[in-house]
């Protein structure tokens, strides 16, 4: 699982079931991050396109 590779590689020293919610935490954060930004480059290039 790409979870638990994750997990192992960004936090090894943490028991597995903080190492499982600290990386579902990034990965959605990440995630959300990454819907917003394409949100605004949608925006921008919305309002360019009108000129």
């Amino acid at each position: 699982m790409p979870i638990k590779f994750l997990g192992k590689v960004l936090f090894p020293r943490l028991a597995p079931w903080q190492r499982k919610k600290q990386t579902k935490t990034i990965l959605l954060v990440v995630l959300v991050a990454l819907i917003f930004a394409a949100s605004i480059v949608a925006i921008m290039l919305f309002q360019n396109s009108r000129r």
